[in-house]
C-alpha cells in the first residue's frame, strides 16, 4: 500500500485517481437513474458529479500553465453543469 501511495504522490497522479473514483461513480448513478428515470435526486447527484469532473479537470490544466483561457472554460462549463442539475433538474 504504501509504494502506490508513493507512486500517486511522486507522479502528481491524485487528482487523476480521483477522476476515476468519480467517474465509477458516476457510472453508478447513471445506471441506477436508467434503473429508476423519476428520482431526481441521483439526476442531479450525477449533474453534480459531472460538474466536479469538470472542475478538477480545470485545476489539473490551470496547474500545468499552459492553457489557462481552456482551463477557466472547463471550470464555467462545470458550474454550469451543476448549476443546472441543483436548479433545474425537477423544478
Amino acid at each position: 500500500m504504501g509504494k502506490i501511495k508513493k507512486v500517486i504522490k511522486d507522479n502528481n497522479l491524485f487528482l487523476d485517481l480521483l477522476n476515476v473514483i468519480l467517474g465509477i461513480i458516476l457510472v453508478i448513478f447513471i445506471v441506477l437513474i436508467l434503473i429508476h428515470p423519476t428520482n431526481t435526486i441521483l439526476l442531479k447527484l450525477a449533474f453534480g458529479i459531472g460538474g466536479l469532473m469538470n472542475i478538477l479537470n480545470s485545476y489539473k490544466i490551470y496547474k500545468q500553465k499552459k492553457t489557462p483561457l481552456i482551463a477557466l472554460s472547463l471550470f464555467m462549463i462545470g458550474l454550469i453543469v451543476i448549476f443546472c442539475g441543483v436548479f433545474l433538474i425537477g423544478a
